[in-house]
């Protein structure tokens, strides 16, 4: 009878080990989701804002050649920066 209390006792505790390792995976989850979604909901923002903006630029990171998040504008400007930095104006 104790050895079948102590399996009991075990398994219980193994279940409640369980139960709480799913349960921080979980709220990871739902963390990681939500900035995933605040990000995206971002983005979806600064597209629009730019698209507004400037419409006959492309300013969608999507559109950059390279993956680049530059518009070709910004693009322009750093390249400048970079040149003045190297000392050839």
């Amino acid at each position: 009878m104790d050895s079948m209390e102590n399996t009991l006792q075990k398994l219980q505790g193994g279940f409640q080990t369980l139960e709480l390792e799913w349960i921080n995976a979980y709220a990871k989850l739902t963390k990681i989701v939500g900035r995933m979604a605040k990000q995206t909901s971002a983005l979806e923002s600064m597209e629009k804002e730019n698209s507004q903006a400037a419409p006959g630029e492309s300013s969608s990171p999507a559109d950059a050649p390279g993956g680049r998040l530059l518009t070709p504008r910004q693009l322009q400007i750093q390249q400048s920066i970079l040149r003045r930095r190297s000392g050839a104006a």
